[in-house]
């Protein structure tokens, strides 16, 4: 099963796009990527978006390319695609990802749930086709439902972190009802990254429209 496994990822295949310069090469293949320059001097390329044990930053910047551009708050001069800088924006690409995983789930999986999987998996007369049809079943809806909880876990420390005055002490309250007690230090090792980041870069951002 999926905790035994390490190695088990879900993915789904999204379309990036990037603003490129007039001077830009029209056509780019490198490994699984492939970059496509039109006419509107937009590149585009395809890319399996990993979902795996963990927060995928991966997803994070594909939500992040498709509302960049769109997002009008204060600070959409100083966005990045590539990493998180203002808790506003970044409230809104989590809530955008948790729609495009609970949509990943809805139109892979009949049910979100995954008592079906389980109770065939009970049953001592499965062919090992069957076995690994709803092993498999069973691993992919259970790592897509952790990356939801994962993400509201988030969302609700990014609204602490907007306006917390100890955020160390604040970060480690549990997320009810996205996490359980003994969850709550393995949830924030997988976001001590994200984390870091955003408040490395929320610092340098006051620093930055403080400036004379």
């Amino acid at each position: 099963m999926l905790k035994h496994n390490p190695y088990n990822f879900a993915a789904f295949k999204a379309w990036f796009e990037t603003k490129v310069p007039e001077s830009e090469k029209l056509t780019h293949i490198k490994g699984d990527d492939t970059w496509v320059r039109d006419m509107d001097q937009v590149v585009r390329w395809c890319r399996l978006v990993p979902i795996k044990a963990k927060l995928s930053f991966t997803l994070l910047e594909y939500v992040r390319s498709t509302l960049v551009d769109q997002y009008a708050g204060p600070n959409h001069k100083l966005l990045a695609v590539s990493a998180p800088v203002d808790f506003d924006f970044e409230l809104l690409v989590v809530e955008r990802a948790i729609m495009l995983l609970n949509g990943v789930m809805a139109t892979r999986f009949s049910s979100p749930d995954t008592e079906a999987e389980s109770a065939a998996l009970g049953q001592a007369d499965l062919t090992y086709n069957q076995m690994l049809t709803f092993t498999y079943r069973h691993d992919q809806k259970t790592l897509i439902a952790s990356n939801i909880s994962l993400l509201h876990v988030l969302a609700d420390l990014l609204g602490r972190l907007k306006t917390s005055a100890s955020p160390r002490t604040d970060i480690m309250k549990r997320v009810a009802p996205f996490e359980a007690d003994e969850d709550v230090v393995a949830n924030r090792l997988k976001l001590r990254h994200y984390i870091g980041d955003i408040l490395r870069n929320q610092a340098a951002l006051k620093q930055a429209t403080s400036a004379p």
